[in-house]
Parts: structure tokens; C-alpha cells; sequence
């Protein structure tokens, strides 16, 4: 049985039911709801267009975009397969392994998957779940080198995500994400609001 790549850097968590079903279940998940803002700086938008048609991040920018979100587990890793209904949409993809070495999650983008980024998980109770970025890999053919710890705040930017169970749903969750770089300051983000079914 393949299990969720979350769960060994969640195990001393106690997650909120949305949280677990988004993050721990096996059985093919789905999240339905908006990006009230996706948004990017308007100086970067050429690299981000460039960036969107690699897989690598959203290249548009909007509000109130309708989302979903399909998460299903396979031999390769827990796939993420979003889709932004934009006037066009927009398809986001990514795949999160667990690497033991690290002991973090990878979410791996862009062509081939050979771009991955380390989430750091935190739980702060009642219901706040935090993802930040650890560092970021290459992946070489069957192996995978890091990049050192001076060079990716300078060129890939680090991420950091809030998640948040609603009050009064068990099944909503309102999600933020900035990306920071060193040079350009925060310089794409997102929030939106999720029903898991």
C-alpha cells in the first residue's frame, strides 16, 4: 500500500479533519473553491509567464479565480493537480515525495519533475498549519543534489504557505502563500478558500 509522503514529518500532529483528508488520506482527494488573489509583481512578469509555461509556478494573475484541486497517490508520489479557471485556464501540477535523507516532503515542478523544493511542516492548535521552504534540489537522473543554502534565497526564492481550518466547517480551509526572494521581496503569492470533499 503507498502511503501519504506527509506522514512521517506529521506524526507528533493531531491535524484538523480537513487537514488530514487534504494531506494524509490515500483515497483520491478533491478541493473545490477560489483563489480570491493570485498575483504576481507586474516588473516580473515576463519571467513568470516563462515560469508558468515550464510547470514551474501559476504565470497568471487574477482574482477570484474558481480552483480545484485533485490530489491522488501513485507509485511515483502524491500527485497535486490543480487547474485555475481563468478566462483560459490554467493547469498547475506537481508531485510530493518524502526523502528520507532530508526528512522532508519534496515538491517536485516543471519539466521531467526535476525541480524540487523542501516543505517544512509545523501545526500550531487549534487549527493553523504552516509549510516553509527548506531548501531546494536537483534532481540527475536517478540522484538528487541540493542547492546550497546561499544560492536559493538569491535565485529560486523560498515559500511560505499558512493554512487555516475554518471555525465553523470542518471541510473549508483558507489558504496564503508568498514567495519571498532576496532581491525582489515578496514577489508572488496567492489565498483562497477550500472546501475538501
Amino acid at each position: 500500500m503507498i502511503g501519504s509522503p506527509f506522514v512521517p514529518v506529521s506524526r507528533d500532529f493531531s491535524l484538523p479533519p480537513a487537514f488530514a483528508r487534504q494531506f494524509l488520506q490515500t483515497a483520491p482527494v478533491r478541493l473545490e473553491g477560489k483563489m480570491h488573489r493570485v498575483w504576481h509583481k507586474p516588473m516580473l512578469g515576463p519571467m513568470f509567464w516563462a515560469l508558468g509555461k515550464l510547470g514551474i509556478l501559476v504565470g497568471r494573475a487574477g482574482i477570484e479565480v474558481p480552483t480545484t484541486l485533485e490530489i491522488e497517490l501513485t507509485p511515483e508520489g502524491q500527485e497535486w493537480r490543480r487547474t485555475l479557471h481563468f478566462d483560459t485556464p490554467v493547469e498547475f501540477n506537481s508531485r510530493n515525495t518524502y526523502d528520507s535523507v532530508r526528512e522532508q516532503v519534496i515538491e517536485w515542478v516543471g519539466p521531467g519533475k526535476v525541480l524540487g523544493m523542501g516543505w517544512g511542516m509545523a501545526f500550531q492548535p487549534p487549527g493553523t498549519l504552516t509549510l516553509d521552504t527548506r531548501g531546494w534540489v536537483l534532481r540527475l537522473g536517478p540522484a538528487t543534489r541540493a542547492l546550497p543554502d546561499w544560492l536559493w534565497p538569491w535565485t529560486l526564492g523560498r515559500a511560505d504557505t499558512v493554512q487555516r481550518a475554518d471555525a465553523e466547517d470542518d471541510r473549508v480551509i483558507h489558504i496564503e502563500l508568498v514567495i519571498r526572494h532576496a532581491l525582489f521581496g515578496e514577489m508572488f503569492g496567492n489565498s483562497g478558500t477550500f472546501r475538501v470533499l
